[in-house]
């Protein structure tokens, strides 16, 4: 008896375990591409769309990035936000014509739905394994790709971040007080 109790409790453990290793590896995985041609890129303030951007870090070979897009006076129903990277090459400047989609969760944000009077399904958390990314001669501008409405917008957020050694270097153009 002992030993089919041991056995199961073993093949519990392992499967709990293989579930948990998955769920990982999802969570850091890349989620494609967005052909740059196929969306209205954007800063967002014709459509009344503010992106705030968190100071994104790195812990344990995960980059996270997260923030919000604020939808000022406008009712909100599903949002489907999704942060993407567009890799551009430091010693040139040319960018690709595709955004590397990150695996981004929805957040509510019931702080910024009280400051600024927008739904507080706002904020995201996205969230990339570093060995996805290449190192040193790239950076990556922060797009936050939009088709909540039906519309498919790439809204720029003034981020970049370059990863590098024991971590990452990342500049904000025109971040909010």
């Amino acid at each position: 008896k002992r030993g089919v109790v041991f056995a199961a409790l073993l093949a519990i453990v392992l499967l709990a375990g293989a579930v948990c290793a998955l769920h990982w590896v999802n969570a850091v995985s890349l989620r494609g591409t967005a052909n740059l041609t196929a969306y209205t890129l954007t800063d967002g303030a014709a459509q009344n769309l503010v992106p705030v951007m968190e100071d994104p870090w790195v812990d344990r070979g995960v980059l996270h990035i997260r923030g919000a897009l604020l939808r000022l006076d406008q009712p909100v129903g599903e949002v489907k936000v999704r942060v993407g990277l567009i890799p551009e090459r430091i010693e040139d400047g040319n960018a690709q014509q595709a955004a590397t989609l990150l695996n981004t969760q929805m957040e509510r944000r019931y702080e910024l739905a009280q400051e600024y009077g927008c739904d507080d399904h706002c904020g995201f958390h996205a969230s990339v394994a570093e060995k996805y990314l290449e190192k040193g001669n790239v950076q990556y501008r922060v797009v936050l790709v939009d088709e909540t409405d039906g519309a498919k917008r790439m809204i720029t957020t003034g981020m970049t971040v370059t990863l590098i050694e024991g971590g990452l270097a990342f500049v904000q153009k025109n971040a909010p007080e």
